[in-house]
């Protein structure tokens, strides 16, 4: 017969439940990590940003419409604010729209992925072409009044796998924040 220390074998046992149980903290510290990092990106990749400062001028949904004067849906959220005021991007992505684009004038697009992307329009100028990728928060145009508009203003719009939608669900505060300079007339 074998003769068994147990004492021994029960140390050595609890060594080993000892490290199965520091792997188990890792693992959990790893998986949490991990976590943080996808939400990160999400919020990254989520137009939570209002895209100037200024002031709300027009809401989304149904409006008679400054220019024609007719009831008519409108697919966005007007920002009217100082002529040259920076456009930031409300979410990382790519630009997959930049140029003339009719009624909306000087207007940039961002995909975003997962179905979203934004369209900021009526711009003086445009800061990148096709192909670029942007960071949340990084200039990517200027308020202007191209195409048909009323005054200086950004007309922004979220779209949901490619439809129009409401862009407050999105946004982290209520209002944009407040333009430094006074502007007299309002964006539509």
């Amino acid at each position: 017969r074998m003769k068994v220390d147990y004492r021994k074998l029960m140390a050595a046992v609890e060594g080993r439940e000892s490290d199965l149980d520091q792997l188990r903290v890792a693992a959990l510290d790893y998986r949490k990590r991990v976590q943080r990092q996808r939400e990160a990106a999400a919020l990254n990749a989520t137009p939570s940003l209002w895209p100037c400062r200024g002031s709300l001028s027009s809401g989304f949904g149904w409006r008679i419409h400054p220019v024609y004067g007719y009831g008519r849906m409108h697919t966005g959220v007007d920002i009217s604010a100082p002529f040259g005021t920076p456009i930031v991007a409300t979410a990382a992505g790519r630009v997959i729209q930049s140029g003339w684009l009719s009624g909306y004038g000087y207007a940039i697009t961002v995909d975003h992925g997962n179905g979203l992307s934004t369209l900021y329009a009526h711009c003086s100028s445009l800061a990148y072409g096709v192909g670029a990728f942007i960071r949340k928060g990084q200039t990517i145009a200027y308020v202007g009044s191209t195409g048909i508009s009323t005054g200086p203003h950004v007309h922004y719009e979220v779209l949901a796998n490619g439809s129009q939608v409401n862009p407050a669900p999105y946004l982290l505060q209520k209002e944009p924040p407040v333009s430094v300079a006074n502007h007299s007339r309002q964006g539509g």
